[in-house]
């Protein structure tokens, strides 16, 4: 109720048409409240397999035996502010329910977002982020990841480019640790969506450890695009320690099979001659 969410949670038990993505988001929204609010003495198998807010309530109320039919009337609640008027929310596109759309509702403080990316469900997360302020997007968990970091973790690319086309900003935030959404992505093996996040992190994100870093990792997963675009903008990179106190020069001479013929051997040389003779 404190997050405007009870009439959801009365609402029919007919399955949700995918077209109404309103109700389809506040479903989501509403049964993720429900599972991960509960403790580990009520929530049994049965209920973290339950896709309907009303059925899950309904089940939780058996298990703890409490009538179905609680009186909801809003007379019932005088401390709960309810918002009866969609157009005083005041932004366009944000219709229905906003803040509970940036509520964490879990322990570790994920939003709905991280839930559903976790989940991989990307028609979902498209219907989320649309209906998300742009600042939102940019929630972090307890471990300081976004929903695009838990997206780089994944590798879903879709889920991804839905955020950041809404907001670019995202592949700047590091995590607690300063691990950038492109750092997160290539250590997991992710090629295609570490060279995508690339693309749009910015040049000055990329000094120092971070770029040591990011040019480290991508010299050990073969994504030598990254590490040779990386050198060439910015040569004293090389010697730059990472968050492991290792320098991509030291990943390179450690990484001899990398370089399965003679041809690239000698180009990496004369990059090395080139820059430090």
């Amino acid at each position: 109720m404190a997050q405007d969410l009870w009439n959801t949670v009365e609402s029919t038990i007919e399955p949700l048409k995918q077209e109404d993505d309103e109700a389809v988001v506040t479903d989501f929204v509403a049964l993720q409240v429900i599972q991960n609010s509960s403790g580990p003495d009520t929530v049994t198998h049965e209920i973290e397999e339950i896709n309907s807010t009303n059925i899950a309530r309904n089940t939780l109320a058996e298990e703890c035996n409490m009538p179905n039919n609680i009186n909801t009337e809003r007379s019932s609640f005088p401390c709960i502010s309810f918002n009866d008027n969609k157009e005083k929310l005041g932004r366009e596109g944000q219709q229905w329910h906003p803040n509970a759309l940036k509520e964490k509702i879990t322990a570790q403080g994920k939003t709905a977002l991280h839930i559903a990316v976790t989940s991989g469900h990307d028609d979902l997360v498209e219907k989320l982020v649309d209906k998300m302020w742009t600042e939102s997007l940019e929630i972090q968990d307890n471990d300081g990841w976004t929903a695009l970091a838990e997206t780089a973790f994944a590798g879903n690319c879709r889920m991804a480019k839905c955020m950041l086309t809404k907001n670019k900003h995202l592949a700047s935030i590091g995590d607690v640790d300063g691990r950038l959404p492109v750092v997160v992505a290539i250590e997991g093996g992710h090629k295609e969506l570490a060279c995508y996040l690339y693309s749009l992190t910015p040049p000055e994100d990329l000094k120092g450890i971070s770029g040591a870093t990011l040019c480290t990792k991508a010299i050990y997963t073969r994504t030598l695009a990254i590490a040779l675009d990386l050198l060439e903008n910015d040569r004293h990179l090389a010697l730059a320690p990472d968050k492991e106190n290792v320098s991509p020069l030291y990943a390179l001479a450690s990484t001899p099979n990398a370089f399965p013929s003679e041809n690239q051997l000698v180009f990496w040389k004369r990059w090395i001659y080139s820059n430090f003779r």
